[in-house]
């Protein structure tokens, strides 16, 4: 039961985390209306340009940072390498030896997959080339998950169905 409740308040955390995030790739994916192409004409020029802003209004959330998602995770900083945006996140209320082993890695790669990969604007912006990184601390600093989603991560099951 102890388990179960921490696994279904993980869930939640990583819920408020894709919802901010969601926030972001919508502000980044106004296009003309009857187009479906994200930014206009899909050339390499404004591929570039679309990836460049998503990526530039990613790193605009690091003058709010740090923030509270939520009563349990903290996001401390939003970072760019190469075409990843990487979420660093604190879990405040958990360590390694509190946070359950696996529970982290039970489910939540494939959960972020499907939050990512079922939403039309985070999905444009992985077919674009952007990738999503996920860091989560504890509170003690030491790190208890990493995750990457990339478009790929959509072209395997349950997702094919969404191509």
């Amino acid at each position: 039961m102890v388990a179960e409740k921490k696994k279904k308040g993980t869930v939640r955390v990583f819920s408020a985390i894709f919802t901010l995030l969601c926030l972001i790739a919508v502000s980044c994916f106004i296009w003309p209306p009857g187009s479906d192409k994200v930014g206009g004409p899909a050339d390499n020029s404004s591929q570039a340009q679309a990836i460049d802003k998503i990526l530039k209004k990613a790193l605009e959330i690091n003058s709010k940072t740090p923030l509270m998602i939520d009563k349990s995770t903290r996001l401390d900083r939003v970072s760019v390498e190469d075409q990843t945006i990487i979420y660093q996140a604190t879990l405040v209320n958990l360590t390694v030896e509190t946070a359950g082993g696996d529970i982290f890695k039970q489910d939540i790669g494939r959960f972020l997959a499907e939050k990512y990969c079922n939403n039309k604007y985070t999905r444009k912006a992985l077919e674009l080339g952007v990738k999503y990184g996920h860091e989560y601390s504890g509170k003690d600093g030491a790190l208890l998950y990493t995750a990457t989603i990339t478009v790929e991560n959509c072209r395997s099951e349950p997702f094919l169905h969404y191509l």
